[in-house]
């Protein structure tokens, strides 16, 4: 069908929409092992038949059968009414628990500007597999209830995730020692990586500014760790800057 460059009647875009959304099912009643190929074609397909069929994305996501985690994968090709009509479908079933939260399905969900998906994301942070889309739900948001949670982000093994919290954290037009200790936790394990310059630089444009800050809230007059006081050596000097402040 994906290689028929006519016209589908809506009869003919209903049969595709039936056929490419009964694919899983038939796959399970078959006890076939999906090998990691599998979706990435199925993907193929889907976009070769909705360049043919702009009314596909659209019927697919009116259609009886739509739901499932894994047709997550043809919501790619929806814009408008029906990718809101899907992933506010899926949101429905995770509600309900008709069907499971999965990684890719709370990043799907992270789309929707709501309270319900930042609640669902906030009850998934203990989960291991989902905390870490989580954390980004919460940090794309911002709140300041989510702020500690934001803050212990940046502690995250994953640098993307760290990443997304420290750009967070750079829009707190208020400060704290918690965020000055979160943020030389975050530089010290920095020191020891490779190339991370500029995450390390990023880094650094909040750490100072907001030393001088709690350091003048507090009418102190210390001096702070300067990179004239290490070796000229960046990576060297990276080590030593970060010791000098796990000491300061």
């Amino acid at each position: 069908a994906a290689t028929i460059s006519s016209p589908r009647t809506p009869d003919q875009t209903a049969q595709i929409a039936t056929a490419l959304l009964n694919l899983h099912e038939k796959l399970e009643d078959r006890k076939l092992v999906i090998d990691r190929n599998w979706e990435p074609r199925v993907k193929e397909m889907y976009e070769a038949l909705t360049a043919r069929d702009p009314d596909l994305p659209k019927t697919v996501a009116n259609h009886k059968k739509f739901g499932r985690p894994e047709h997550n994968l043809f919501v790619d090709a929806m814009q408008g009414e029906a990718r809101e009509q899907a992933i506010a479908l899926f949101l429905e079933r995770v509600q309900s628990g008709e069907i499971d939260l999965t990684v890719d399905l709370l990043n799907r969900l992270g789309e929707q500007n709501s309270e319900e998906v930042l609640e669902l994301a906030r009850e998934s942070l203990p989960n291991d597999l989902l905390h870490g889309t989580a954390l980004n739900i919460l940090a794309e948001r911002n709140l300041p209830e989510d702020r500690d949670v934001i803050l212990n982000g940046l502690n995250s093994e994953e640098l993307d995730i760290a990443a997304r919290c420290l750009e967070a954290a750079s829009d707190w037009s208020d400060s704290s020692p918690q965020e000055l200790a979160a943020l030389v936790r975050l530089l010290d394990r920095l020191s020891s990586l490779e190339g991370v310059d500029a995450f390390w630089n990023e880094t650094m444009n909040l750490l100072d500014p907001l030393a001088v800050k709690l350091l003048e809230e507090r009418e102190q007059e210390i001096d702070m760790p300067r990179p004239s006081q290490t070796s000229q050596s960046t990576e060297a000097s990276h080590r030593e800057l970060a010791k000098l402040w796990m000491e300061w």
